[in-house]
């Protein structure tokens, strides 16, 4: 039985301090002249789960559509969108998947601690396909994120020789129809819009509004 505690980075995921008891076994071959090998099991999966992380078990393609993993960032801002970027690469492989995933991850704590920042969700394929969408209060918070150190250095790894991707897309969107949020109402039960009063045609008080994205 491995004991210990997690108190140290894994895989690029920091110290969550749980503790974990696992399970296994030691294969030991003995021949003429001792002990020639020593091989041992234990699962991997029960002790993610003891670290609460996610096992997601998916196939990769079906069809058209791709499979892989999301992510979702917000500092708890509930503003109206004013803009959305959206940053489109293919990488081919694993070290540049691991780059681009460093890169993220600095930047999402980087735009996250910015003026105007709304969100941020990052979707990547198992085959290299990734998007991410950020959501600013307006167009001058948007353009003052991508100055910021972690993004320009995201940028310089990608328009180097030999860099990160092999193909790469950016672009901010402006509201074009921006419909009303919409809040699931307690009393009536039906589906309500947001008004600066908060209330239902019912009359009763709607909960907190969500965040928009």
């Amino acid at each position: 039985l491995m004991k210990g505690t997690h108190d140290g980075e894994l895989q690029g995921m920091p110290p969550t301090g749980n503790a974990i008891a696992l399970p296994g076994i030691d294969v030991i071959e003995i021949g003429a002249g001792g002990i020639e090998s020593v091989r041992g099991y234990f699962n991997t999966g029960a002790m993610m789960e003891q670290l609460d992380c996610q096992l997601v078990v998916q196939p990769k393609r079906i069809g058209a559509t791709r499979f892989g993993t999301s992510t979702y960032t917000s500092n708890g801002n509930k503003a109206k969108p004013g803009v959305v970027g959206i940053t489109q690469i293919e990488v081919t492989s694993a070290v540049e998947s691991e780059a681009m995933t460093v890169h993220t991850q600095a930047i999402r704590q980087e735009f996250a601690a910015m003026p105007g920042y709304i969100l941020s969700s990052t979707m990547f394929s198992a085959d290299g396909h990734g998007v991410t969408l950020t959501a600013w209060e307006d167009m001058a918070s948007a353009e003052a994120a991508v100055h910021g150190p972690a993004h320009m250095a995201a940028v310089k790894d990608l328009f180097k020789a030999g860099g990160i991707g092999d193909s790469a897309w950016t672009s901010m969107w402006t509201e074009g129809q921006m419909n009303l949020l919409m809040q699931r109402c307690a009393g009536c039960g039906v589906m309500a819009k947001v008004s600066p009063e908060n209330k239902c045609s019912c009359g009763a008080a709607l909960p907190e509004p969500a965040a928009y994205l």
